[in-house]
């Protein structure tokens, strides 16, 4: 995999930030790392992310995301965290996406893992897929789940909202 000098600066600013969470950093998490800087960017991307959840606690979650050089915010509750996040960015882009499948892997052993999210999504008659990975499992996702939206997007399978109207 070859990396162009701000590509490889992206990644190794995202190293240090992974460094902070993690104890240690495995060869695993190098090439997600190097994987996720390789795609392109979506033009809509997670900017802010807040859940709150527990036992005797309706889960909430709020987001923020840029799209096409807008900050888009709003909030939403659901079954779980996932389900809140899901639903808030739905909420936000004013889409309705409808999800099909969801697989949740650690990329290797320990605590401090990342997870990798797969998700599979209907919007409409359409089924997209993405993939998220975080050592946060609700903010890998959050970032599956807007990978799908994106591809969606760019099919011309839905439409996002221009502005917030929440």
């Amino acid at each position: 995999m070859d990396l162009d000098e701000n590509q490889f600066e992206e990644v190794f600013s995202r190293f240090k930030l992974l460094a902070d969470r993690k104890r240690e950093v495995t060869t695993a998490d190098l090439f997600s790392l190097a994987d996720v800087q390789t795609e392109k960017v979506d033009p809509i991307h997670l900017d802010y992310l807040q859940v709150s959840s527990g036992t005797h606690i309706l889960p909430t979650a709020t987001v923020r995301l840029m799209c096409n050089g807008q900050r888009l915010e709003d909030a939403a509750c659901g079954d779980g965290p996932v389900d809140a996040a899901f639903k808030a960015v739905d909420k936000v882009l004013g889409t309705k996406g409808k999800l099909t499948h969801y697989s949740l892997q650690a990329l290797d052993g320990g605590e401090d893992t990342q997870g990798e999210v797969a998700v599979t999504v209907k919007f409409g008659e359409n089924l997209v897929g993405g993939r998220g990975v975080s050592t946060d499992i609700i903010e890998a996702s959050v970032l599956g789940y807007l990978q799908a939206v994106n591809r969606a997007f760019e099919r011309g399978w839905i439409t996002v909202r221009e502005k917030n109207e929440g």
